[in-house]
């Protein structure tokens, strides 16, 4: 009996608070309704916060590695590359052991020599340049060039460290004491710093 009359006593706190309210049985109904969908949203909104966290998160790793390059590059002293004068230039060839490494056609030739000797250099802060000499029939050559403050643009084989005679016209490796079976004349070239 005791039990029924607190259920009683409740029903009427919550008729009178549900009244006192202004809350009509018809308002409940349709705030009762608006749960499943608003559960629905919450849950979407839930899904999007998560995809969004998660680009976020990958955005912060990018930064962060761009930010770690961005540091690294600015170590190397590129930004502040300055021409040799020749001796600098030969010192640092003497120094450089890239010519020191086997040549292996299509595995380890002229572009990697090249390539090597470049970045080499440009890590000590020296400028300097890929050559690309072309002869008949389109085959080639690559090496390297420094503008030198005091003998001008000197062209180096990154093979041997010699200094090389290059002009169009020129036969690239029998006018610089070397033997070739084919034809070497430079038909053009292109220089990139």
């Amino acid at each position: 009996m005791k039990r029924w009359i607190v259920i009683g006593v409740l029903g009427v706190i919550v008729l009178v608070l549900f009244f006192s309210l202004g809350v009509t049985a018809d308002e409940l109904t349709k705030a009762q309704a608006q749960i499943p969908i608003l559960e629905q949203k919450l849950y979407s909104t839930k899904f999007e916060l998560s995809g969004v966290e998660s680009k976020l998160a990958s955005s912060r790793l990018e930064l962060t590695n761009l930010k770690t390059e961005n540091e690294r590059l600015r170590a190397v002293p590129r930004y502040t590359l300055r021409d040799p004068t020749y001796k600098g230039m030969m010192d640092f060839l003497y120094a450089d052991r890239t010519d020191l490494n086997r040549y292996v056609r299509d595995v380890y030739d002229c572009k990697h020599f090249s390539r090597d000797v470049n970045n080499a250099a440009q890590e000590k802060g020296l400028r300097s340049a890929i050559v690309s000499v072309v002869f008949p029939g389109g085959t080639g050559h690559l090496l390297v060039a420094f503008q030198t403050t005091d003998q001008g643009l000197v062209f180096i084989e990154p093979q041997s460290d010699r200094k090389m005679k290059v002009e169009k016209g020129l036969r690239y490796w029998r006018d610089n004491g070397y033997y070739s079976d084919i034809d070497d004349t430079i038909v053009y070239m292109v220089i990139v710093w």
